[in-house]
């Protein structure tokens, strides 16, 4: 190895070999820094990833039986014609009676609200109230104005609201 490198030497001046030598360790240290940053780099993205799609599993559950990630709106979960797949009032079913006179309702992007069923019809307006957990009516007679959403999605919407001490809780589904 002394030898190699005598003969190296002999073919080049001294100072020639030490500024190469030099060159070669700066553009070492220089790539080994690059190497390193763009490593943190890299770790740094997936951590910052993680953290995002851990972020919004946990704060996308809003309602108690809704999704826990959605990528339409709520106003937009909820702009729908529905219609009843359950009505209890304190536990017991009266589903019956509202699917006896085909009873629906319909929420617009717009804010707009109606209901419909065999014995009439009315409209109001509707708005989310309380961070979007509830819905508060307004203008269509003879419905409950402010109600709790128990779940909101694509194609269910559940709520109840109380009637004094009574709770009624109603199970919609796509029209």
């Amino acid at each position: 190895m002394t030898q190699i490198f005598k003969i190296n030497t002999d073919k080049i001046s001294e100072n020639q070999f030490f500024q190469r030598h030099q060159r070669s360790k700066t553009t070492s240290l220089i790539t080994v820094r690059r190497l390193s940053k763009i490593k943190s780099m890299k770790t740094k993205n997936i951590f910052a990833f993680i953290l995002i799609i851990a972020a919004s599993l946990t704060g996308c559950k809003k309602y108690e039986n809704g999704p826990v990630i959605s990528l339409r709106s709520k106003t937009e979960r909820v702009s729908n014609t529905w219609k009843v797949e359950s009505y209890t009032i304190n536990g017991s079913d009266y589903t019956s009676i509202l699917n006896n006179i085909n009873y629906t309702e319909t929420y617009t992007k717009d804010g707009k609200y109606s209901y419909s069923s065999s014995l009439g019809s009315s409209s109001g307006t509707w708005e989310f109230q309380s961070n979007k957990m509830q819905i508060k009516r307004s203008g269509a007679s003879g419905q409950a104005t402010d109600l709790n959403i128990l779940r909101l999605k694509e194609k269910e919407f559940w709520y109840y609201y109380l009637d004094n001490s009574d709770r009624h809780e109603i199970h919609l589904k796509e029209k």
